[in-house]
């Protein structure tokens, strides 16, 4: 037989169709002796000796459409690719047919993990497709039975496989003996087959989450489609009615007011172990997610077969815990829930009376270095404040949050902050830019690895601008004891000066003062930029790199005594070193708008300007000229 090469992402593959019983390798079942939970070798699937497989075989498939039937189709097997993505990882090529493919227009997103089998016998689980746009849609591509049968025996210690393309090309010579099988012109026979996406069915998000979500999924590299579902339940125990093949399942992210999850078919079932999917979903070896049911309402059927036909399913009850994410299944076990980091808020909104308590509960944490929870978490808790405001635009908001969470070596550990926040455009994500900022910081920490054990808010959202805004400054040093709004000041280093700034509340005509004072350190010989600012994200503080933590607990430590957008920040920086010198905050209860800037002589040189707030300046010349100020 002749075997065709292709390349495949750089590298060559063997791609050819088998045409005779001794090109095919044999793959005889192998019982899955250290299967978890209650599969043995009574219960496990009966496989179909890839080797015995014949281009024209006829087998039997199922997958579902709507709700939760399952319905069978007709498969007729073209031929296999050997190796076509993995090493030792083949294809088998099927030709669909029948009223459930006249309805749909051949596979379809969703139909990942569909059973297809010869008697009671399993040939394999529909995982791959054409690309859209491309070739005739009811030729698809199945995960051989053996490989996801052997995933049943995989303990948590086995490593995935890395590096696994998504696609398999066909040689010209393939796609000519697959059209005399298929009955058709090989210039209808696709080039090439894909894996097939993953509907996402994501709830409780509105327009501006959902895009963030979608950059989100884009930077993970996982090949879904996104869309909006209903929620699924956030507590209860594990439904007593197994899943069955062919049937509709989804590996859950997390569920309640925003769930998000993975939809796909079951291929088979073994005691309480579950397979699905037929390929990854985040490929990320031994998993924690969760495993629920599914109900179809309808599969979009794509005319133009460009971009390829969907299932729109809502996920459904619980049914177990999701432990491997493998290059060949996806494997469940129905009964225990997975634990689950929870996010829970409470909103008020005084301008309607509107209150709003949700929760949200997180199955999976995160997938390689990426935390799902430091994302969503705080996407949940916008969620909500959307509900209890009824709008997007400008307002305040007031947020105290509470994480919780335990590290590698076990140690609990618990950070909160609170903040008022004005935005003239989105005040319900402005309220959570903080929270955001800070759970990102805690997750990618340098010290330890975290496990976050839950989230708490407690929000008052209003249409009202509460804030205050900077007016004016003057400043007072012990050579000239009366307050001076000159912008450039002469001190000695050593001195201790005073700043008096006016503020004006938003709505108000009656100016307020604060007086802080500020120490110039003795060994200031160059000056500097006193600023006088609000704080907080006003500032844009927010950077791992300038906390400095030297541990875990001095990080959490930097984080809680950042500045707030409430605070009033009077501050010495050194232009052209970066450094920043003495710094006093008086907290308030509105933001802090505007900002003043004085340039201070110590008696040496001075850089006037040196550049944005919490920013160095140009470093100077050895022998710099004082620029007028």
């Amino acid at each position: 037989m002749h075997i065709g090469r292709s390349r495949l992402a750089g590298r060559p593959i063997v791609a050819a169709v088998v045409v005779s019983l001794a090109a095919l390798t044999s793959a005889a079942f192998v019982a899955p002796a250290t299967a978890q939970g209650t599969c043995n070798t009574g219960s496990a699937p009966a496989v179909y000796p890839e080797n015995q497989l014949q281009p024209g075989t006829m087998a039997t498939g199922l997958t579902t459409i709507q709700g939760r039937t399952p319905q069978s189709f007709d498969a007729k097997v073209l031929g296999i690719l050997p190796n076509a993505i993995l090493p030792g990882h083949d294809i088998i090529l099927v030709k669909i047919s029948g009223p459930v493919v006249d309805q749909t227009g051949g596979g379809f997103f969703g139909m990942s993990g569909s059973p297809v089998s010869i008697g009671d016998q399993l040939v394999g689980a529909v995982a791959y497709g054409p690309p859209g746009g491309y070739g005739d849609q009811t030729i698809m591509g199945l995960t051989p039975a053996q490989d996801m049968v052997d995933v049943l025996s995989y303990q948590d210690s086995t490593s995935p496989q890395a590096g696994a393309s998504r696609a398999a090309r066909l040689s010209p010579s393939t796609r000519a003996r697959v059209a005399r099988v298929a009955g058709e012109s090989a210039s209808q026979v696709p080039n090439q087959l894909v894996r097939l996406k993953l509907p996402f069915a994501v709830s409780g998000l509105n327009g501006r989450a959902m895009s963030k979500l979608r950059r989100y999924v884009k930077q993970l590299g996982l090949s879904v489609v996104l869309y909006r579902a209903a929620s699924a339940p956030s507590s209860g125990g594990a439904s007593t009615q197994p899943l069955e093949p062919g049937g509709p399942v989804s590996a859950v992210i997390s569920s309640g007011d925003v769930t998000a999850g993975a939809i796909g078919t079951v291929t088979a079932t073994c005691g309480d172990n579950v397979l699905l999917f037929g390929h990854p979903f985040f490929f990320d070896g031994q998993s924690t997610m969760g495993l629920n049911g599914a109900n179809v309402l309808t599969v979009v059927r794509d005319q133009s077969q460009l971009f390829g036909s969907y299932m729109v399913a809502t996920i459904a009850e619980p049914h177990g815990t999701i432990d491997q994410d493998r290059f060949s299944a996806v494997r469940g076990i129905e009964g225990p829930l997975p634990p689950s980091a929870s996010v829970t808020a409470n909103v008020t909104n005084p301008d309607t009376g509107r209150t709003r308590s949700g929760e949200t509960d997180f199955l999976k944490q995160s997938i390689g270095s990426s935390s799902i929870f430091s994302f969503l978490g705080p996407f949940a808790v916008v969620a909500e404040q959307d509900t209890a405001f009824d709008q997007i635009g400008a307002g305040s908001n007031s947020v105290a949050w509470t994480l919780t969470g335990t590290t590698a070596e076990g140690k609990q550990f618990t950070l909160s902050r609170a903040d008022t926040t004005w935005s003239p455009y989105d005040a319900s994500f402005q309220g959570i830019i903080d929270m955001l900022n800070a759970l990102g910081l805690v997750a990618n920490n340098r010290f330890t690895e975290v496990t976050f054990t839950g989230l708490h808010a407690d929000s008052t959202i209003t249409h009202q601008q509460l804030t205050e805004k900077i007016t004016g400054a003057a400043i007072s040093t012990p050579e000239n004891p009366a307050f001076s709004t000159k912008r450039r000041v002469r001190v000695n280093p050593g001195d201790r000066i005073r700043v008096r700034v006016t503020m004006l509340p938003y709505g108000s005509t009656t100016p307020q003062t604060r007086t802080v004072s500020v120490m110039i350190p003795a060994g200031n010989r160059g000056g500097g930029e006193l600023l006088v600012r609000g704080g907080g994200s006003q500032a844009g503080f927010f950077g791992g790199g300038g906390l400095r933590a030297k541990t875990f607990d001095d990080l959490l430590a930097k984080i809680q005594g950042l500045e707030h957008d409430t605070d009033l920040v009077v501050q010495l920086l050194t232009p052209g070193t970066g450094r920043q010198g003495n710094k006093q905050t008086v907290s308030g209860t509105r933001v802090v708008l505007g900002r003043r800037v004085f340039f201070i002589d110590t008696g040496g040189p001075i850089v006037c300007g040196g550049g944005a707030v919490g920013k160095p300046g140009p470093t100077p010349s050895p022998t710099p000229k004082p620029k007028p100020c």
